[in-house]
């Protein structure tokens, strides 16, 4: 979990963000990143983008997508062992 990502969410919301909270913010980032890229917003444009996705920086670590087992891999939910350890600081 990218520690300046929880910052300035605590920062703004005056708490730690859920799991929810954490995709959703992540989903549209990785939109946005595949619209900008490919300078289109059609499906086959963001398929594209995604089928050829490799250590996106993402604020749950890198994360690419396996042609073989057509998954995506490197994203790690753990949201709440993370925040323990940030809580702890």
């Amino acid at each position: 979990m990218d520690a300046a990502f929880l910052a300035e969410f605590r920062a703004a919301c005056k708490r730690i963000p859920d799991s929810y909270e954490i995709a959703g913010y992540e989903a549209v980032r990785l939109l946005a990143s595949a619209m900008n890229a490919e300078g289109s917003i059609t499906g086959a444009a963001i398929a594209h983008y995604l089928r050829n996705l490799r250590d996106y920086p993402s604020v749950m670590g890198p994360v690419s997508y396996n042609t073989t087992t057509r998954e995506f891999e490197g994203w790690r939910m753990r949201a709440k062992p993370y925040v323990e350890y940030y809580e702890a600081k």
